[in-house]
């Protein structure tokens, strides 16, 4: 039985990477959770720029976005106004 907070994906990721380091390299099912890792894997290591973010946010988790009110960004105002024109009121 899996654990709700497993995340299957990348326990595959963290195989792939245990065994390319290790120097072997497996054909699985195409479509397989690991078939799919691999190849996520290659695409990075071949210098692809949505890959390696794909393959960091998985290993490390995503990094977190500020909304604001931190020292590096103030909170931001936002001044909605209106003016009624003439003729808005009749209708």
């Amino acid at each position: 039985m899996m654990n709700h907070r497993e995340k299957p994906f990348r326990q595959a990721l963290w195989m792939e990477i245990k065994a390319l380091d290790a120097g072997q390299t497996n054909n699985y099912p195409k479509g397989s959770l690991r078939s799919v890792a691999q190849a996520l894997l290659f695409r990075a290591a071949d210098g692809d720029i949505a890959a390696i973010r794909e393959v960091a946010d998985r290993i490390d988790g995503k990094v977190p976005q500020a909304i604001g009110g931190s020292d590096e960004l103030a909170p931001q105002h936002i001044t909605v106004s209106w003016r009624e024109t003439p003729g808005d009121a009749d209708a």
